[in-house]
């Protein structure tokens, strides 16, 4: 009986030390704004990242009272601030306040928080985790979430910002990131942050050719290790309920603790022409007139030539593969010339041959969907975007 009380203590001091630890990561080389209710953190430079630009610290007890006025105050705040994404943060998962947020237009999700038992598990001999240091390991950071074509936190983010934010928390000293080898080979990438007794894991990435190869579960069980080794704590991390990153904490041994609710929204075309602005050199007015005369515009300038060389590099490669351009393929649209022979007119479409163009691409981005707002004067909506396989994908607004 003692020995059981002793562990739900335990356990609830770890569940608090882990939304702590979220805290703590908000407000890392942040900007801190304090609001009615809560607390804005945002980092300047990167608001068009979802994960540099959190609401948090919000009282559970307010319930279903929450006024309109704070929606109008904290709307406002973000608009200023070019934030792509409002994002609300409270403890546990209270439903009393469902309505109120989605009659404002958010969505909600859940995020558990896991605990590891006390005793880790064997960790694989050939794989070691070296600290992020030098340039030349931010590089070769950057070139892994690239690859990976999606962030931790389950939005589309540009890599070279989620790896810039991360850069800028470590450089406060209270996280590590890490590069994960297997071997000589780099196969994921991995954070930490030590919290009141528990070290916590953040912003997990794998690469795509190592996924369901047991390898999530070796840098999972390879942290817990070093909290028990190292620390002498607790291991512990979030995961988005339904979400890859639960499902791989399940399958590495951790348990469920406490949870955490997040609400979140698209920002208006207020936000998004202030984005795109800034993505145009500020000749916003210029563009938007030739557009409105002419009907279309070319934007340029909007991809930085490194880029670009990625882009050419990826359809050289795309179209050095003979299946693409195979007779009687749908997506490729040709025509045979006199003396030339045939000529591809169209490939569509190519966001599912190449990486490189579905990330350059997104429609998150807000030099594209910003541009687009900018120009109709309100938020733009994309109907319709493939994915190769011809069907709908997704629609943002």
């Amino acid at each position: 009986m003692i020995q059981r009380i002793s562990n739900l203590v335990a356990q609830r001091s770890c569940a608090r030390a882990l939304i702590e630890s979220d805290r703590r990561y908000f407000e890392m080389a942040a900007e801190v704004q304090e609001l009615s209710l809560g607390r804005l953190t945002w980092m300047p430079g990167l608001t068009g990242l979802a994960a540099s630009c959190v609401i948090h610290r919000v009282e559970t007890s307010v319930g279903q009272d929450l006024p309109a006025t704070w929606f109008d105050e904290i709307e406002q705040v973000l608009g200023e601030r070019a934030v792509c994404r409002a994002r609300i943060y409270f403890d546990g998962c209270p439903r009393g306040r469902d309505e109120v947020f989605r009659d404002r237009g958010y969505e909600r999700r859940s995020e558990i928080g896991y605990l590891a038992p006390v005793g880790h598990p064997k960790v694989p001999a050939n794989m070691r985790l070296s600290q992020v240091l030098t340039k030349d390991d931010w590089k070769l950071k950057l070139s892994l979430h690239e690859q990976a074509m999606e962030a931790p936190d389950g939005y589309t983010n540009q890599a070279d910002l989620w790896v810039e934010m991360e850069r800028r928390k470590c450089a406060t000293g209270l996280m590590r990131s890490f590069l994960v080898r297997l071997d000589d080979e780099i196969v994921a990438t991995v954070g930490t942050i030590v919290n009141d007794g528990l070290l916590r894991l953040k912003n997990i990435v794998v690469s795509p050719h190592m996924r369901r190869r047991g390898t999530g579960v070796g840098v999972v069980q390879h942290l817990w290790q070093m909290a028990e080794v190292d620390y002498g704590c607790r291991f512990g991390v979030f995961g988005v309920q339904g979400g890859k990153g639960s499902k791989l904490y399940s399958r590495a041994g951790l348990y469920e603790v406490t949870r955490q609710t997040e609400w979140s929204r698209l920002m208006a075309a207020a936000t998004m022409i202030q984005s795109a602005s800034a993505y145009t050199n500020g000749e916003q007015n210029s563009w938007i007139d030739e557009y409105r005369e002419r009907g279309f515009v070319k934007l340029r300038g909007v991809f930085s030539k490194d880029e670009m060389d990625e882009v050419r590099y990826d359809y050289d490669r795309v179209f050095d593969d003979p299946e693409v351009l195979r007779a009687g393929s749908l997506r490729a649209a040709s025509r045979k010339l006199l003396l030339t022979g045939t000529v591809l007119d169209r490939l569509d479409p190519i966001i599912d041959l190449s990486p490189v163009i579905k990330n350059l691409t997104k429609v998150h981005d807000p030099r594209i969907v910003g541009a687009a707002s900018a120009a109709i004067g309100e938020p733009a909506l994309l109907f319709n975007p493939k994915d190769g396989s011809g069907g709908r994908k997704e629609c943002f607004a």
